[in-house]
């Protein structure tokens, strides 16, 4: 019945939880994950190449977002908006602003990219001094950890909020459900998981596997090398406690390096190393974790840089397309599904909703317009038309963060 997929605890009775098998879309909103989040939180913490990867994946992202800033809707209009959002993604504690920085946001935002999402609890504020006096405005965006998190939806299958439950440290359990109104949920692969996402590393994990398996019979194989295995040899009229001992003297000699032994005992080294090539298969799943997230340019030893190349290098260029969408994707979460809730309380009737635009994840855009723009500019003679010429100085202008009024110098032309 109905009531039996009510999710205990919530305020509203529409709500239930993703993981009920009784749900029609159940096969789609949730699936047993193939890799859990401790072992997700084990690889990014235990393995460099994982953590390099991590790093690589998030830092131009992290990047982006920290350049962004909230600029105003296309059809225009929102000036105050705009200034609004700016001062309250800005602005420090003591001025009315948020007691969680952006930078931390960001940092707490990019573990989805591992995770598969990232949830946050909204924590509003009205400030008694600064630009923001009497406005209500976001005291801090609370990260809440996704192992203690059941994520809700309503019945036509979308986000309604979450459940926290956890154990404090003072021994008494947390139990809480918040509604989307005070939450914000932020999904990678939102498309393979409505609402848990996937992590962008699922298919890093089983190559990590592979190659930790691989790190402990290499480290077995070279303990052997280095001390090889013996055989010993004693005689059939032997006593039960002289063979203890004995097992026990061959045993010790990993540490030992003599060992006395009775007339007709013996010692014999024994080698079983296959000399097996380890490194090749170890290097060969590191290559298998890069290209799971684009990143198979970073293996290579012929590369001068990083990420930008002077040469056409279509895997960077993949890559950085992916980051690009990514950072866009959580932009597009800030700007339909944050900001709006405040300018509804302080704009009253105001349908212009600033844009959160990240900063350029490459240079390499910037430099082949800003080269374009200087041909241009030099040349005595254009082949272009003027609306090219002005459309491109907007652009350079825009990239540099020029503050220039267009508007007004065309009517000024006009």
């Amino acid at each position: 019945t109905v009531s039996s997929l009510i999710e205990l605890g919530s305020q509203n009775g529409s709500v239930i939880t993703s993981t009920n098998p009784w749900r029609a879309d159940a096969y789609l909103l949730y699936s047993d994950p193939l890799v859990t989040l401790e072992k997700l939180i084990a690889m990014r913490r235990s393995d460099g190449m994982a953590r390099a990867l991590a790093n690589l994946v998030t830092l131009p992202i992290k990047l982006a977002l920290q350049q962004g800033k909230w600029v105003a809707p296309e059809f225009g209009g929102g000036e105050e908006e705009v200034e609004f959002a700016n001062l309250m993604w800005s602005l420090p504690p003591a001025s009315g602003g948020m007691t969680s920085p952006a930078d931390q946001i960001i940092d707490q935002i990019l573990l989805s990219v591992f995770d598969g999402y990232a949830a946050f609890e909204l924590v509003s504020q009205v400030p008694t001094t600064g630009p923001l006096k009497n406005k209500k405005t976001i005291r801090k965006l609370a990260y809440r950890d996704p192992r203690t998190l059941i994520l809700l939806q309503d019945e036509k299958g979308g986000y309604a909020g979450f459940r926290q439950n956890l154990r404090l440290p003072n021994g008494k359990i947390l139990d809480k459900t918040l509604s989307p109104a005070k939450t914000v949920l932020f999904t990678v692969n939102g498309h393979e998981n409505p609402l848990y996402g996937v992590s962008f590393f699922e298919t890093c994990y089983p190559h990590y596997e592979s190659k930790m398996r691989m790190y402990y019979m290499a480290e077995m194989a070279a303990q052997f090398a280095a001390i090889p295995g013996r055989v010993g040899t004693i005689p059939r009229s032997a006593k039960t406690q002289e063979v203890v001992a004995f097992r026990q003297a061959l045993e010790n000699m990993y540490f030992n390096t003599t060992i006395l032994m009775k007339e007709g005992w013996t010692v014999t080294p024994f080698s079983s190393n296959s000399n097996f090539a380890f490194l090749p298969v170890i290097e060969h799943h590191n290559l298998m974790m890069a290209k799971s997230v684009l990143g198979s340019f970073m293996e290579s030893e012929q590369r001068t840089v990083l990420v930008e190349n002077s040469t056409q290098d279509a895997s960077a260029d993949l890559f950085l397309l992916s980051m690009e969408t990514l950072s866009n994707q959580f932009a597009a979460i800030l700007t339909n599904h944050l900001m709006p809730k405040y300018i509804k309380e302080n704009f009253k009737n105001s349908t212009a909703f600033p844009v959160f635009k990240p900063g350029p994840l490459s240079d390499s855009v910037r430099r082949k317009i800003t080269s374009m723009f200087e041909k241009v500019a030099i040349s005595g003679i254009l082949n272009t038309t003027p609306e090219f010429v002005r459309e491109l100085e907007k652009h350079v202008a825009d990239e540099l963060g020029l503050d220039i009024d267009y508007a007004d110098i065309e009517s000024r032309e006009e």
